[in-house]
Formats: structure tokens, sequence, C-alpha cells
């Protein structure tokens, strides 16, 4: 369900058994160890190899640096994640841009995140419309509208808001 490949249709031969192995963490709610509940995080696109900040026309990936609008606190529940901005705002996932907006966190603002084993990296999942989230060709906006999953962000620990805005 919304894995790139399904454990159970794996055969289990021996030279597939890392694949199998990295499979079956990425489909359990395994989140990156840096996506814990009030974490704070920067979200590195590893297409664009920028990091993502909110902006008004959504969330986009072309900043070289981390300042606060670079920084995300992360909410989790049940093994899916929310993201609020910089000015206190839930992102929401839609197919024309993951925009944060939204002043309480929902089902609509959170995500399923397939964390790829031993790394702080992931791909990040609509929980609402099982849409996946990539950055489409040149571009540097967020788009979560996607059938598969094509591209997977880091999530880095940062220091608070607190003590970036001091």
């Amino acid at each position: 369900d919304g894995v790139w490949l399904k454990c159970s249709s794996l055969p289990t031969s021996m030279w597939l058994a890392k694949l199998l192995a990295a499979c079956c963490a990425a489909s359990g709610g395994n989140l990156p160890s840096t996506l814990t509940e009030g974490a704070t995080v920067s979200i590195k696109s590893t297409a664009t190899k920028k990091f993502c900040s909110s902006g008004a026309d959504g969330v986009s990936c072309s900043s070289t640096t981390v300042g606060k609008e670079q920084v995300f606190k992360v909410k989790v529940d049940n093994g899916k994640v929310g993201f609020q901005d910089v000015n206190g705002k839930w992102c929401t996932p839609t197919p024309d841009g993951l925009k944060c907006n939204a002043t309480h966190v929902g089902k609509s603002e959170m995500f399923n995140c397939y964390g790829i084993a031993h790394t702080q990296t992931g791909g990040l999942q609509s929980s609402d419309s099982r849409k996946w989230c990539v950055i489409p060709g040149q571009e540097t906006a967020i788009r979560c509208g996607e059938d598969t999953m094509r591209n997977v962000f880091e999530f880095a620990s940062s220091p608070s808001l607190t003590s970036i805005l001091l």
C-alpha cells in the first residue's frame, strides 16, 4: 500500500536479501530517526541538493543554507508526520504544491514517511490522498500528486527555532 515494492511479492533468494530488508523496513512506518515528536528539522531535497523553505507559493527547495525559513517543527502521530513552518502554520500536501497555511494539524496535514533504513532520508506521501511528494523536472517546488515515490528528502536535525531566532 503505497510502497514501491511489496515485501511479500519478492522472491526470497539470497541475492535479494538486502533489497528485501530495505523494502520491509520502508513499508512499516519506519520514520527517519530525526523525525520525532517536537523535533526541529531542515528538509533537503536529494533531487535539487538544496534546503526547502516555506513561502507564499508553498514549499520550494532552492536554498543552499539553513536559516529560520528552512526549519520545520515535527509532529508525530500514530506513525504519521506533520510539519509546521516558522510562522506556526501546518503544511498540507496538494498537487499544486506543499502549502503551509493551516492553523491546525489534522489528517490532511499528515504524511506517511517511508524512511530508508539507517539514514535520515525518506519519501513523503500524503496520508489523505496517498499521493507522493516530488519536485517535478527542473522545478524547485514540492508537489504532492504522484503515484510513485520518485524523490527522497533528507531530514536533518536542526537547532530549535528559538535558538535560530535569538
